[in-house]
């Protein structure tokens, strides 16, 4: 077993239907296979939500696209060789997205979430006949020993968790010496970043229930993303500055291969995400260099400088 007590990492024998600590008796239900080591419903509540709604629509095998693997490899410096072979824990992982490629390429995925979106990755991985175990967890308080993993990786997460830098933390103390460690999508905290329009307005949207956000920002969708899709066509201006004007996601012509009914369901997906999460903490390039530095990660490279993007390894 490669699971630990998240509470003080002890041992976990195992029952019919709960793992429980061997030092301090704690239990944890094991639920469609997979054990929770937190509650069902919780702070990301929203992502289960979201993950429902979206269960397929990111994943390579749907969209018939390689925007998952483009993300690992473009974002992270990661290939098949990297991981073939290799025990990999993807942190954050949705819907499985990401999972799906690297267990295409071979690896052995153990795939964490913190809410029951973890119940559509299984869903999506198992119908594909893809291996992979499944744990609803918490990345600030990882339910595993030190030095467990090959490889760790978490793309568009960690800025999502009450507490960023100690998720990256505990990714480096689970990483095996001579580990390889891959962080991708993470929101850069820049000037220019903070003036989002979702920053306006996420002090309100936070607290209306999830399926009533989901409709009103649904309505908005529809009525602006036609607007932002004119803008980027026909007037050619940068997304960036189009996602300011309209508060609208639209990957029209920054994603390659992007078909007009993923435009709209990437954009639903993505607004949502603006302004549903519980949390939104950006870091900037020195805090996370710094972390990865405390944790022992030595010959990083920046894969992209647009971003957040790191890869490194864990002094032997």
């Amino acid at each position: 077993m490669i699971y630990c007590c998240p509470k003080d990492r002890g041992a976990l024998s195992q029952t019919e239907s709960n793992l429980v600590c061997e030092r301090c008796s704690s239990k944890y239900e094991i639920i469609n296979g997979i054990p929770r080591f937190v509650a069902m419903e919780n702070y990301s509540s929203s992502f289960g939500f979201e993950w429902k709604q979206f269960s397929k629509t990111q994943l390579d095998s749907a969209s018939m696209m390689s925007q998952s693997m483009d993300r690992i490899t473009g974002g992270m410096g990661w290939y098949a060789e990297d991981v073939k072979g290799k025990l990999v824990l993807d942190v954050g992982c949705g819907s499985g997205r990401f999972s799906e490629v690297i267990a295409k390429w071979g690896g052995r995925v153990v795939s964490l979430d913190y809410s029951v979106a973890i119940d559509e990755a299984k869903k999506n991985l198992n119908n594909l006949g893809l291996n992979a175990d499944f744990v609803q967890g918490d990345a600030l308080s990882l339910p595993f020993p030190d030095n467990t993993f090959d490889a760790v990786f978490s793309i568009g997460v960690l800025q999502h968790t009450a507490d960023p830098l100690l998720a990256l933390r505990e990714m480096c103390r689970v990483l095996r010496p001579g580990g390889l460690i891959g962080l991708h999508g993470i929101y850069e905290r820049t000037l220019k970043k903070s003036i989002h329009p979702k920053y306006l307005f996420r002090p309100i949207t936070t607290r209306i229930p999830t399926e009533t956000l989901f409709k009103i920002v649904k309505a908005w969708v529809g009525f602006s993303l036609p607007i932002s899709r004119f803008m980027r066509k026909k007037l050619k201006l940068r997304q960036g500055l189009v996602e300011r004007i309209m508060s609208v996601a639209n990957y029209e012509g920054a994603v390659p291969g992007i078909g007009d009914s993923n435009v709209y369901e990437w954009a639903l997906l993505d607004t949502f995400d603006w302004y549903s999460p519980a949390y939104d903490n950006p870091l900037t390039k020195k805090e996370v260099e710094d972390a990865l530095a405390v944790g022992k990660i030595d010959k990083v490279i920046e894969v992209d400088p647009h971003g957040i993007n790191y890869k490194g390894y864990k002094q032997k």
